[in-house]
């Protein structure tokens, strides 16, 4: 009977072929990474053969960090506009008690043959990221030589102040991938023409628990029409307020005034071949917004400029632009800066230097 058993099992193997056999023996994991780190002074250096490479920075990490990444086969639905979705895409899940005190990197390959002959690479490829149910162009950077996408990751388990952007830290994960333009010399692609509402917002590390130290006037009364209905001329837009260009605001007196607001902006910035996907520079200048009532009294200056900021969210009806700004994306695009709000009412000045900004958001909307 034991005899006749074996060589019933032996046929029972027959069925499968070897491969079958070795999966069932030793059963491959759906991961192509599945590691948890701990803290260290060291560089870490994850791999996948050429197609990924994560370098977790040494003293990185303040807790224990398990990164599992997967082939995304089934990516989420596409809709930035004049950008195609890759192939390349990864799963990728972060886990774990963790303080990011240093970028993450995260390299894929992107396929050369999607640019065009006369084109170029930083151009046409375009780092994405699937996050908190849509998808994003991501804080990424061209490696030409070696035809990679490095992805810089910052913010893993902190919660955005503000709720625009999800944090990365996902049950289901997040995807990375590479995305292609599609935007051909001529084309009219900048949705900045036809979003006339600019809505900047600044939040200060002196204030943690998300209070916004700026976010520029509404208008009011007569000046309730578009806030920033910008004028263009190619790739350049400016615009130049000022809501009481008859009168002196210092020539005021709030003791005597029952209710006065002054409001004046130069803003100006410049896209890159006629596409809102990278500001490559936008500045405020002579912000100023005053303000003197029978019951308060106070006086903002602003400026600032910044260089190189990328689309972080499109909505599907294009009709909301979100540039998010993180703390190592406000170092990086954040040149200069300057905050003075004279409550006049304490005497009081409140200021704030470009060290102190945490989080920086542009939004452009259509209404």
């Amino acid at each position: 009977m034991k005899k006749l058993f074996f060589v019933i099992i032996l046929s029972g193997f027959c069925l499968f072929s070897c491969d079958e056999i070795d999966n069932i023996i030793n059963p491959k994991s759906e991961y192509l990474i599945n590691k948890t780190l701990s803290h260290t002074t060291d560089e870490q250096i994850i791999t996948h053969g050429n197609d990924l490479k994560i370098i977790i920075p040494g003293s990185c990490l303040q807790g224990e960090l398990t990164i599992k990444v997967k082939n995304e086969e089934n990516p989420p639905g596409f809709n930035i506009q004049n950008i195609t979705l890759g192939n390349n895409l990864f799963n990728v899940n972060f886990s774990g008690n963790i303080n990011i005190l240093k970028p993450i990197q995260f390299t894929i390959n992107y396929d050369e043959s999607r640019i065009k002959s006369g084109a170029n690479a930083d151009d046409v490829v375009k780092g994405l990221i699937f996050s908190g149910g849509f998808w994003k162009i991501a804080s990424y950077s061209i490696d030409r030589i070696n035809k990679k996408i490095v992805f810089e990751i910052s913010n893993l388990s902190q919660p955005s102040v503000n709720k625009d952007i999800p944090v990365l830290l996902e049950n289901d994960g997040v995807v990375f991938g590479d995305g292609y333009s599609t935007t051909d010399t001529g084309n009219d692609d900048n949705l900045l023409k036809i979003l006339p509402n600019c809505l900047v917002t600044m939040y200060s590390a002196r204030y943690p628990n998300g209070y916004p130290i700026f976010v520029n006037n509404k208008l009011s009364g007569n000046y309730e029409s578009s806030l920033n209905p910008f004028t263009f001329s190619g790739d350049n837009f400016s615009i130049d307020y000022n809501s009481r260009p008859d009168i002196d605001p210092s020539t005021i007196n709030p003791s005597i005034t029952f209710w006065f607001q002054y409001l004046k902006y130069k803003a100006s910035g410049q896209v890159k071949n006629n596409s809102h996907s990278v500001l490559t520079q936008f500045n405020v200048q002579d912000y100023r917004s005053y303000h003197a009532s029978q019951i308060d009294w106070n006086d903002l200056n602003l400026n600032f400029t910044l260089s190189d900021v990328k689309l972080s969210y499109q909505s599907k009806e294009n009709d909301t632009l979100i540039y998010y700004l993180d703390k190592n994306e406000v170092n990086r695009c954040l040149k200069s800066f300057y905050f003075n709000y004279n409550h006049l009412w304490e005497s009081k000045v409140y200021t704030q230097t470009k060290s102190d900004i945490n989080v920086l958001i542009i939004r452009f909307t259509l209404k």
